[in-house]
């Protein structure tokens, strides 16, 4: 594999110092580290569909309150 003098630079202003096992090690810690990230987004995004869904769960539960008691309230009582 041939790295451009460009690309070689890059590499070693991000590996700069470290051993090829250290590369090794802080590469597959920020694949761990965005991988937990994306956890973490698919976490809170379930939250707050789950908040959302809760909202609208109480929000029909008092029109049905709403509705049986103005249905009892309005009727004539035998």
């Amino acid at each position: 594999m041939v790295a451009t003098e460009q690309t070689y630079y890059r590499w070693e202003k991000e590996y700069g110092g470290l051993r090829m096992d250290q590369a090794k090690r802080l590469k597959e810690l920020e694949n761990e580290n965005a991988r937990l990230k994306r956890l973490l987004a698919d976490a809170e995004l379930d939250q707050a569909i789950l908040k959302e869904t809760a909202l609208q769960v109480r929000s029909h539960q008092r029109s049905i309150c709403r509705n049986l008691y103005y249905h009892l309230t309005s009727s004539p009582m035998p």
